[in-house]
């Protein structure tokens, strides 16, 4: 089934080979203008072999934290 509406990331996210990679916040606009309902959600990696988990936070408009 093909979704409604898809969103990506501003720009790709590099992922080093070794290290500790503290918590990142990247900020993806929904574009968004009224209350939307939102029923589903799919994050899909475009690396999974680097991707352990993803945490998603819904912001209010306007809001920087």
């Amino acid at each position: 089934m093909k979704p409604d509406l898809v969103f990506a990331m501003p720009k790709p996210y590099s992922v080093p080979a070794d290290g500790v990679i503290e918590y990142t916040y990247i900020v993806v606009p929904s574009g968004f203008t009224k209350d939307t309902w939102v029923t589903a959600a799919e994050i899909l990696p475009g690396n999974r072999q680097v991707t352990h988990h993803v945490i998603a936070f819904v912001r209010r408009l306007g809001r920087s934290g």
